[in-house]
């Protein structure tokens, strides 16, 4: 963690009406290995080393054991680009049958790729539902769809989903693979 990061609670004065905010980039389900860095609610140091679920240029969607509170600035380092930034705890997202506990994550200075990932342009699709690519395990076709933030859970925690390939004919699991485009 950078020697100039404080992890002290910071209070929030966002001139936005509160409520749903138009997305400003597509959201796409990515798993990226991370060391997260914070205080939880007790107010004790953690860091924790973990996961992305979904990103988005402006943050995203973290798996944690720890508990920030909401508001809360934290540090995050990504590991596969060796880059690091501050973000806004903004709430838990968990399913009532989620078997991790997974968190939403604002991005403090807009416009850093901290992730390292092209992100393509914004559709309509963007505004209800995360990107994901799913690849057919026998034939190897990859289809793009899109699901909800609980869905990507079903799918992260049973390591992919039950489908019928169009171009194999066969039912299997299929599995997520790395978001690009031209699926």
């Amino acid at each position: 963690m950078p020697s100039n990061f404080s992890l002290k609670s910071t209070p929030i004065n966002d001139p936005r009406p509160s409520g749903f905010r138009p997305r400003r980039s597509p959201r796409l389900a990515c798993h990226i290995p991370i060391r997260v860095f914070g205080k939880n609610q007790e107010g004790r140091t953690f860091y924790e080393d973990s996961s992305t679920l979904v990103i988005a240029r402006e943050g995203g969607l973290i798996r944690l054991a720890q508990t920030p509170a909401p508001n809360l600035h934290i540090y995050i380092h990504c590991h596969p680009t060796n880059q690091g930034g501050r973000f806004r705890v903004v709430g838990e997202y968990s399913s009532s049958k989620s078997l991790h506990r997974y968190w939403g994550v604002e991005l403090l200075k807009p416009g850093e790729n901290l992730w390292g990932v092209e992100f393509p342009e914004l559709s309509e699709e963007d505004g209800r539902a995360v990107r994901v690519v799913l690849a057919c395990p026998n034939c190897r076709r990859r289809e793009r769809t899109f699901m909800d933030e609980a869905q990507i859970e079903f799918l992260h925690e049973r390591g992919g989903v039950i489908r019928e390939c169009p171009t194999c004919k066969v039912s299997a699991l299929w599995k997520e693979v790395p978001y690009f485009e031209e699926a």
